[in-house]
């Protein structure tokens, strides 16, 4: 059975091209930093350097329109803003539910290849 494409609303089309996707590796770095509350240890964590941590960060708070982290630069620490900690909420439940839809995807591959 094939599936019929629909065309789009323009009113959908202009909010979307306004709008870019949240990039989850973005959310994941984002999530790091949070935690260690240093784009260094961040980067460390995650293997990746500290500039792409700071491009991250810089990236998703562009595309939120709004400072995650208040930055001391003399410590070199960070601490989330109010917007911060709201972000980090809902950037936790999406990576929770992109696990979990890799949990059931993966699961139910191996379900039907044991059944064949």
């Amino acid at each position: 059975m094939a599936i019929e494409a629909k065309a789009c609303p323009r009113s959908v089309l202009s909010l979307l091209r306004g709008s870019a996707m949240l990039d989850l590796q973005h959310l994941e770095t984002f999530r790091v930093a949070a935690v260690t509350r240093n784009f260094t240890r961040a980067a460390a964590a995650l293997g990746i350097c500290q500039s792409t941590v700071t491009t991250h960060i810089m990236a998703l708070e562009r595309e939120l329109g709004a400072a995650l982290f208040t930055r001391n630069r003399f410590s070199k620490t960070v601490a989330l803003t109010e917007e911060g900690r709201q972000a980090l909420e809902y950037a936790r439940r999406l990576l929770a539910l992109v696990d979990e839809t890799k949990s059931v995807i993966r699961v139910g591959r191996e379900s039907t290849a044991t059944v064949g």
